[in-house]
């Protein structure tokens, strides 16, 4: 920047600086952007894509990485199936073990698992559910009582084998104690969750859930004797 001396100036520079300056204030040169403008004409930053969190894969092999729905339990979906639909929907992790009264209940294929599991099937059918009526449940009766069940499925809510009644009652608001009108098992609390695809049934003995039952009619279907 040339600075300006205060000694005086010969006449014709003294003229020359002061049409300089006035041609300089006078008018603002295109470049120049207004004050108070900049912000309009300003480029705005993009807005951030939100990330999509991919859905969780479900393992057919590993029962610690299915979901639980009132729509069924991992690969085991209520709906219109024969009994071969059912074996080929439990298996790798489950085996056949027994069947009873519409039942067919499965053992753990990994001899270390705390798990069972028992689908049900029957005839009826009704116009929500023209198919064959469906429930499956997952329990680990000697292993939930102390504690949450690592090879449990679980809900999206984190509610799987083992899990505290509070939590359970936390995760569902609108949760509701059962009674079961054929009897209860003994020790056992039933609370129930339902939305428009069908119900969970949470079977609770203490403070953990030891059985949770999808199923599209209550009571489920089938009972051994």
């Amino acid at each position: 920047m040339t600075r300006l001396s205060l000694r005086p100036l010969p006449l014709l520079a003294a003229a020359a600086l002061a049409l300089a300056l006035t041609a300089c204030t006078a008018s603002p040169t295109t470049d120049t952007v207004p004050t108070g403008l900049a912000s309009e004409t300003s480029t705005p930053s993009p807005t951030p894509t939100p990330t999509e969190t991919a859905a969780p894969v479900e393992d057919p092999s590993d029962p610690s990485t299915w979901l639980i729905t009132t729509a069924g339990i991992g690969p085991s979906q209520l709906g219109d199936f024969d009994d071969d639909a059912i074996l080929a929907s439990v298996a790798p992790a489950f085996v056949f073990e027994m069947r009873c009264e519409g039942l067919t209940a499965f053992a753990p294929a990994a001899p270390d698992s705390p798990l069972s599991l028992v689908t049900a099937v029957s005839g009826t059918s009704t116009p929500e559910h023209p198919g064959f009526y469906r429930a499956v449940t997952v329990s680990a009766v000697e292993a939930a009582p102390l504690g949450e069940v690592d090879a449990s499925p679980s809900t999206a809510e984190g509610i799987r084998l083992g899990s505290a009644l509070s939590d359970l009652q936390a995760a569902y608001p609108s949760l509701e104690a059962w009674a079961d009108p054929r009897g209860a098992s003994p020790g056992f609390t039933d609370y129930v969750f339902t939305d428009a695809a069908g119900s969970l049934l949470f079977g609770v003995k203490g403070d953990r859930i030891l059985t949770i039952t999808a199923t599209f009619d209550l009571p489920p279907v089938g009972y051994c004797s």
